[in-house]
C-alpha cells in the first residue's frame, strides 16, 4: 500500500526528469524514459512486479495505436493539403471573404464548429487550423496570435463534443448520459464561448499586426501563380467533416483526403511522383527564390518529423500507464479531500487535483479516471450530480493540457507549427477560462452552503 509520501516522492522524481531534459536541452524523449526507469525502481522496492508494471506500460501503449497513427497523418495531411492546393485555396479565397477585423473572432468560431464535428482539436488544428495559420499570417497577424484563437476554438471538441474520444472516456467512467453532461457543461460553456468571441473581436480590431504583413492581393496574386486555383478544392475538406459526421473514425478520414489529395496534387497541381513522396515524408517547402512571398508560409507537415513527437508520445502513454496500475497518486487524492469540504471548496480540490494529475502523467487520461472514480460519493453528498463532477474535471484536467509545455498534446502542437506554450498560452484565452470559470462557479456554490445529498442525474 503506498503512502502519501510516495506520492510525493513520485511527483517529484517526475519533475526532476522533465526538468533535467529542459535544462539539459535535450528531447523529452529521454526524461519520460528516465521517469519510466526509475519508477520501475521505485516501486518495485514498494512491492510491485515490474513485470506487471511492464505489462500495464504495454497495454496503455497498445490501447493508443490510434493516436500513433493519427499523429502520422497529421504530418503527412499538412504536407499533402498544401501539395494539393487545398490549403493555399483556402488562404486565396479566404483572403478575399474575411476581413482583418473580424479574422481572429471567425478563426475562433470556425474551428469550434469543426472540432464539434471532427471531435478532434489536434486534428482541426492539423488540417482547416492550418489553413486559417495561412489566412491569418497574410493579414499580417503574429503566428502565436493567430494560433491561440485556433486553439480556443479547438479544444471545445475534448470539452463537448459528443464523439470526441476523451468526453466518452468521462461519460464511460462516470455512467453517465451526454445530453445530461451537456448541460452542465453549458453552464461554464458558454459564458466562455460568449467572452472568448467578444475578446477576439476586439484583439482583431485593435491588434497592430506585425511588420512582415503582405498586400493581400499580392499575396493572392503570388498564389494563385504557383497554384491552379478553383472552389472544388474545398471538396477534399468537406469529404473529410462529412465521413467524421457519418461516423467514420477520424484516421480512415484522413487517410482518404491523404489519398485524394496526392492524386490531385499530381493530377492538377502537377507535381511528380517522387517530388510527392518527398514531400509527405519530409514535409512541404518552396524554395524561396522561386516563391519569396510564399516559402514562408505555406511550409511543414511530413511524416519524418513527427517521430519525435511519436516517441515522446509513447513513453509518455507508457508513464501514464504505469502511475494507473500502482496507483500512486490516490493517497495524494485521499490526504487533500477533506470530509469538512462544503460543494464550492470540493469543486476547487477536484480541479486542481485534476489540473496536477494532468501534470504529472503529462495525459488527460489520469485526470479523468482518478477523480471520476474517486470522487463520486463526495459529489453526491454535497448535493452535487456526478454530471457536476464530470464538467469540473473537463474544465480543469482536460483543457488546460495544451499550456503545459511537457504535455503529449502541446508537444504534438510545437511539431505541427513550430510555436511553443510560451508564445501562445497567453492567447489561447478558453484554455485558461474554463478553470477560472470553474472557480467562480465554486465560490457561488460555496457561498449556498451544503446543500442536502441527492441521487446522482441518470437519466436524459
Amino acid at each position: 500500500m503506498l503512502t502519501f509520501r510516495d506520492s510525493l516522492i513520485t511527483l517529484l522524481m517526475v519533475v526532476l526528469c522533465i526538468v533535467s531534459a529542459i535544462l539539459l536541452q535535450i528531447s523529452l524523449f529521454w526524461g519520460f524514459a528516465t521517469a519510466i526507469l526509475l519508477l520501475l525502481f521505485f516501486f518495485g522496492r514498494k512491492g510491485f512486479d515490474p513485470r506487471v508494471m511492464i505489462d500495464s506500460a504495454l497495454i496503455a501503449v497498445r490501447g493508443c495505436t490510434v493516436v500513433y497513427v493519427v499523429i502520422l497523418l497529421m504530418g503527412a495531411s499538412i504536407a499533402i493539403w498544401i501539395a494539393s492546393g487545398v490549403i493555399p485555396a483556402i488562404i486565396y479565397y479566404g483572403l478575399e471573404w474575411f476581413a482583418k477585423e473580424t479574422f481572429l473572432m471567425a478563426a475562433f468560431l470556425i474551428t469550434a464548429v469543426v472540432a464539434m464535428i471532427m471531435g478532434t482539436g489536434l486534428g482541426t488544428l492539423s488540417t482547416i487550423g492550418i489553413a486559417l495559420m495561412g489566412i491569418g499570417s497574410g493579414f499580417g497577424f503574429a503566428p502565436p496570435l493567430i494560433l491561440g484563437a485556433i486553439l480556443s476554438g479547438s479544444y471545445i471538441a475534448d470539452k463537448l463534443s459528443p464523439v470526441n474520444g476523451l468526453v466518452n472516456l468521462q461519460l464511460g467512467v462516470a455512467k453517465l448520459p451526454y445530453k445530461t453532461y451537456a448541460r452542465a457543461a453549458l453552464k461554464t460553456t458558454i459564458p466562455v464561448m460568449l467572452v472568448c468571441a467578444g475578446l477576439y473581436a476586439w484583439l482583431g480590431s485593435t491588434t497592430q499586426t506585425v511588420s512582415a504583413a503582405v498586400d493581400t492581393e499580392v499575396l493572392r496574386g503570388a498564389l494563385s501563380e504557383q497554384y491552379v486555383m478553383s472552389p472544388l478544392l474545398f471538396a477534399i475538406p468537406a469529404l473529410l467533416l462529412a465521413m467524421t459526421f457519418k461516423g467514420f473514425k477520424i484516421h480512415v478520414g484522413m487517410l482518404v483526403c491523404i489519398l485524394i489529395g496526392s492524386l490531385t496534387a499530381i493530377l492538377i497541381q502537377g507535381a511528380g511522383i517522387l517530388q510527392l513522396a518527398g514531400w509527405l515524408l519530409g514535409g512541404y517547402s518552396l524554395s524561396s527564390d522561386t516563391a519569396p512571398l510564399l516559402a514562408g508560409i505555406l511550409k511543414g507537415g511530413g511524416v519524418l518529423p513527427m517521430l519525435e513527437v511519436l516517441m515522446i508520445v509513447l513513453c509518455a502513454v507508457a508513464f501514464s500507464g504505469i502511475l494507473e496500475r500502482t496507483d500512486a497518486l490516490a493517497p495524494l487524492m485521499g490526504k487533500l479531500i477533506s470530509e469538512r469540504d462544503g460543494p464550492g471548496r470540493l469543486t476547487v480540490k477536484t480541479g486542481l487535483l485534476s489540473i496536477l494529475f494532468l501534470s504529472v502523467s503529462c495525459d488527460q487520461t489520469l485526470p479523468i479516471l482518478l477523480p471520476v472514480k474517486s470522487l463520486r460519493s463526495a459529489f453526491e453528498a454535497r448535493g452535487l450530480t456526478i454530471a457536476d463532477l464530470v464538467r469540473t474535471v473537463s474544465d480543469t484536467g482536460v483543457i488546460m493540457a495544451p499550456l503545459q509545455f511537457w504535455n503529449v498534446n502541446t508537444i504534438i502542437i510545437v511539431g505541427l507549427t513550430g510555436i511553443t506554450p510560451a508564445m501562445y498560452g497567453k492567447y489561447s484565452v478558453l484554455l485558461y477560462l474554463f478553470p477560472l470559470t470553474t472557480v467562480l462557479y465554486a465560490i457561488i456554490l460555496g457561498r449556498r452552503g451544503i446543500s442536502r445529498p441527492r441521487a446522482s442525474q441518470k437519466g436524459a
